[in-house]
């Protein structure tokens, strides 16, 4: 029996190819592949994907996510099923779009599933094969088309188009042994427990639909979207909007072009991307695995740098020449021992010391890094991120936050994702606006020291004309917002809200007209004159304080340069 067909790909895509085998070859294929049918500029959106196979939160937010819009609801709460318990909703339209959707063939099963769960919820790899079983069983023709005969009911059964590398999974046995318990207990929940025979499929398929800001997670199973293969060097990404996938251009893309995408965070070296990798079973063959390429490196190559003169980052120069000394990480003497401890600080597990106790090592193990100014390497920014999230929520420290975040937006960001519409770029100018409205009128009130004790950075915060700075970044963010997620993105609204408020200042009209005219055209002569002057040039003086923050705070344990409000 042949397997079935992909759906239809939205205008602009078609699908390429065959499908991959699922046993070992000696001559790699990558399979199927979504190719571009008209060019893409970069930024530009190529397609939504709004149907999904698949699409539900991760266990621990099931009862504070809805579970058919994807929305968080910490106020006012969201519903739990009053079946199953096991979801929640944020209101009877969505939950009657679930009911109509697949939950009314898994609710029981999930209410069973949750009463057995030491935890009070369902792993979201359970949760998803469970669905799968129970909608197939009940006559879902979409998701049997896609994951085949799992039941063994259709007379010889048969593959669905989404298959899954069986041989692959069986070969690593530590996750072959996971993905089989993970079947085990969906089947078992299901009522089908003489089944447990194609969970690789959902695997190797589905894509992590995750939040880093709200530190939420979950599976998004989209059938044509799952045929966009992997590269850590890709010319297109994805982000989610509730059930709604949206692919965009990172690159320029031409008619005819594979659609690439990264499946895992591409900023890492070389050694954890291949480990992320584990759970696809390919060796990836683009040029920064190949090469062992540094985010560096491939910045100086990429063709998005030039995008960067509208950015926190307009020297181009530096971008093509970082002021790296790479020899001094990668000298015989430290290159071997410092990734060695780096890696092993990154991969451990938080323990009930905290994430400070785990910065503190990590910061250790990265002193190669920072001698060698590659502050742009993992874990690097992870770690000052963490700490600016630290200064402000633990310390209420919003100057020394706001340091850490000039710093990673003019020495870490650019260098490792280099198109400034990129969702984390655009979150990190977000972020430092944030913290120039917590700093501005603590500065007019003069509390700012009672916060932070680095005098040379309450004295610089002094000087600065930050409600200019938040206009000029938050005037980045609306730019850059829709190219980097939609127009509906909570950032770009947040963004627009708040520049609103500035505008309404007034006393401001000169101000507002010149980053206005830098925003229109980068190259505006006076537009640019007062941009690098009122906007640049101090961030890139509170930028400098940052390694010094860090170091009193992770470098043996000093808190010299951050206490506690009172």
């Amino acid at each position: 029996m042949t397997n079935p067909s992909p759906p239809a790909p939205p205008p602009g895509l078609r699908i390429h190819g065959t499908p991959a085998p699922t046993t070992t070859t000696t001559t790699p294929t990558r399979g199927r592949s979504l190719r571009a049918t008209r060019p893409f500029p970069a930024g530009s959106q190529i397609a939504t994907f709004t149907t999904p196979l698949i699409a539900i939160p991760d266990g621990p937010h099931a009862l504070s996510t809805c579970d058919w819009c994807l929305q968080q609801r910490p106020s006012p709460p969201a519903s739990a099923c009053t079946g199953c318990r096991a979801v929640a909703y944020c209101g009877r339209g969505c939950q009657t779009r679930a009911w109509r959707a697949g939950h009314k063939a898994e609710c029981a099963a999930l209410g069973r599933a949750r009463a057995r769960s030491r935890d009070g919820w369902v792993p979201t790899p359970v949760r998803a094969a469970m669905g799968v079983l129970l909608r197939v069983g009940a006559g879902d023709g979409g998701v049997r088309g896609a994951v085949g005969d799992v039941l063994g009911r259709g007379g010889g059964g048969g593959g669905g188009f989404l298959e899954g590398n069986v041989e692959g999974f069986r070969r690593d046995g530590a996750v072959w042994a996971d993905l089989g318990t993970q079947a085990v207990a969906a089947a078992m929940y299901a009522g089908f427990e003489e089944l447990a025979r194609r969970p690789e499929g959902i695997q190797t398929n589905a894509f992590d639909r995750s939040d880093p800001d709200t530190g939420t997670a979950g599976i998004f199973l989209d059938p044509v979207l799952a045929m966009a293969n992997h590269s850590c060097m890709p010319n297109a990404f994805i982000c989610f909007s509730g059930r709604t996938a949206i692919l965009r251009a990172e690159r320029d893309i031409e008619e005819g072009d594979e659609i690439e995408i990264s499946y895992i965070d591409n900023t890492l070296s070389k050694s954890e991307r291949q480990n992320a990798l584990r759970l696809y079973h390919f060796q990836c063959q683009c040029p920064r695995c190949v090469d062992d390429l540094d985010v560096y490196q491939v910045c100086q190559a990429s063709p998005l740098v030039p995008l960067n003169a509208f950015s926190l980052q307009p020297n181009l120069q530096k971008l093509r020449n970082p002021p790296i000394n790479r020899g001094m990480y990668q000298s015989p003497a430290t290159s071997s021992t410092a990734s060695q401890e780096i890696a092993s600080a990154t991969s451990e597990k938080q323990g009930s010391e905290g994430s400070l106790e785990k910065a503190k090592r990590q910061w250790a193990a990265c002193k190669p890094l920072i001698e060698a100014g590659m502050f742009a390497v993992e874990p690097v920014p992870t770690i000052l991120h963490d700490l600016a999230n630290f200064c402000q929520s633990g310390d209420q420290n919003f100057a020394s936050a706001l340091s850490l975040a000039c710093f990673l937006a003019t020495e870490c960001h650019p260098f490792a994702h280099v198109a400034p519409f990129k969702p984390w770029r655009v979150k990190g100018v977000m972020l430092v606006a944030g913290l120039l409205s917590q700093t501005a009128p603590l500065s007019m009130m003069g509390e700012l020291a009672s916060t932070c004790s680095h005098s040379q950075l309450v004295a610089a915060l002094s000087r600065c004309d930050q409600v200019s700075m938040c206009e000029a970044l938050l005037r980045l963010v609306v730019h850059y917002g829709p190219m980097a997620h939609s127009e509906d993105w909570d950032v770009l609204r947040s963004a627009q809200e708040l520049l609103g408020d500035i505008e309404s200042l007034q006393g401001r009209e000169r101000e507002s007209m010149l980053l206005r005219a830098w925003a229109t055209n980068p190259r505006h002569p006076d537009g640019r004159a007062f941009f690098e002057e009122a906007v640049l040039k101090p961030i890139t003086e509170l930028a400098s304080f940052a390694i010094e923050i860090s170091t009193a705070e992770l470098d043996g344990g000093s808190r010299a340069i951050t206490r506690s409000r009172g």
